[in-house]
C-alpha cells in the first residue's frame, strides 16, 4: 500500500498532518482528496474544541470536581494532535477516532451545563434547538458573558466552521508540485510501486500550487545557528587560553626548519575567525 503523508499548506496548518494508506491502483484521486480533506478538517475542529475545553476548565478552577471532568478528554485530544504520534510512532488515526475525541469534549459541555446544551428552548416565542439558543444568547446585545456562550458553541455546534477548514469536494490534491486530477487513479502519478511514500498537500480548487517547503524548517535552522554560535565562542576561548600557546612554539611547527632557512621563522599565526 502507498503511504501518504498529508501536510497542511501554510504556517497555520503546519500542525495538521496525517498519515493515510491506500492502494494506488484502486484509489480514485477525487475520493482520496475528499478523504484527506475530511481528516485535515477534523484535526482543525478538534484543535479548536481542545482550546475551548482548556478555557472552560480554567473558568471552572474554583469548582475542582467539575473542572476535573474535562481533564481526560482534553489530554486525549492533546495526545492525538501531537505530531510525535505521526513522526515518532507512525500513528494513522481514522476519521472515527478523531470524531470520538471531539464527541468526548462535547459530552463534557453537556454534562457541565445541561440546561444550556440539552432539550428545546423557548425564547421570544420561538422554539429553539440548543445551538440556536446559544447563538441567540451570544448575539444578544445584553449578553453579559459572551465568552461562556462562545466556548459552549465551540464544543457543542457540530457544524461549527473555522477559516482553516475546507469544503469537502472543493479541494485539489498536490504532489511533487503537480496537481492530481480528481478523475484519475492515483497510480497514474505514483506509478506501480505500492511500497512508496508520497508527501502531499491540499488547497482549494482553483488555487495556486502550495509553496515549496524550505530544505530545513525554522526550528532546525535556529538550532543550527545556536550550535554554530556556541562552537564559535568555544573556539575564541581556546585561542585566548595560554595553555595552547605551545601550538605556536617553534618546535611544534613541522615546517620550522624550512622557514628558518627562508627567513620566515618567529612568525605566529592564529586561525582567522569568521
Amino acid at each position: 500500500m502507498v503511504l501518504i503523508h498529508l501536510k497542511g499548506d501554510g504556517e497555520r496548518l503546519a500542525k495538521e498532518q496525517v498519515l493515510y494508506e491506500c492502494v494506488a491502483a484502486e484509489t480514485n484521486v477525487g475520493e482520496l482528496t475528499d478523504a484527506l480533506t475530511q481528516l485535515q478538517n477534523i484535526r482543525v475542529r478538534l484543535r479548536f474544541m481542545m482550546e475551548a475545553g482548556k478555557q472552560l476548565r480554567k473558568r471552572l478552577e474554583s469548582q475542582a470536581d467539575k473542572a476535573q471532568i474535562l481533564d481526560g478528554p482534553i489530554q486525549d485530544a492533546v495526545t492525538m494532535l501531537d505530531l510525535n504520534q505521526l513522526e515518532t510512532y507512525k500513528r494513522k488515526f481514522s476519521l472515527a477516532e478523531y470524531q470520538e475525541r471531539a464527541d468526548a469534549l462535547k459530552g463534557c459541555a453537556i454534562i457541565l451545563f445541561p440546561a444550556e446544551t440539552s432539550g428545546r428552548h423557548q425564547l421570544k416565542g420561538k422554539d429553539l434547538s440548543p445551538v440556536e439558543y446559544m447563538c441567540a444568547m451570544l448575539e444578544d446585545d445584553d449578553c453579559e458573558d459572551c465568552d461562556h456562550w462562545r466556548i459552549l458553541l465551540a464544543l457543542c455546534d457540530d457544524g461549527a466552521r473555522h477559516e482553516d477548514m475546507y469544503n469537502v469536494g472543493g479541494t485539489q490534491l498536490w504532489w511533487a508540485g503537480k496537481q492530481l486530477h480528481r478523475e484519475d487513479l492515483l497510480a497514474k502519478y505514483s506509478g506501480k510501486n505500492e511500497k512508496t511514500k508520497l508527501v502531499m498537500k491540499i488547497t482549494k480548487q482553483g488555487g495556486n500550487a502550495p509553496a515549496r517547503e524550505p530544505p530545513i524548517n525554522q526550528e532546525t535552522q535556529k538550532d543550527m545557528m545556536a550550535y554554530y554560535y556556541k562552537k564559535q565562542e568555544e573556539q575564541k576561548k581556546l585561542l585566548e587560553d595560554e595553555d595552547i600557546s605551545h601550538g605556536n612554539a617553534g618546535w611544534a611547527d613541522p615546517k620550522g626548519l624550512k622557514n628558518h632557512f627562508q627567513g620566515l621563522g618567529g612568525i605566529q599565526y592564529r586561525p582567522k575567525l569568521s
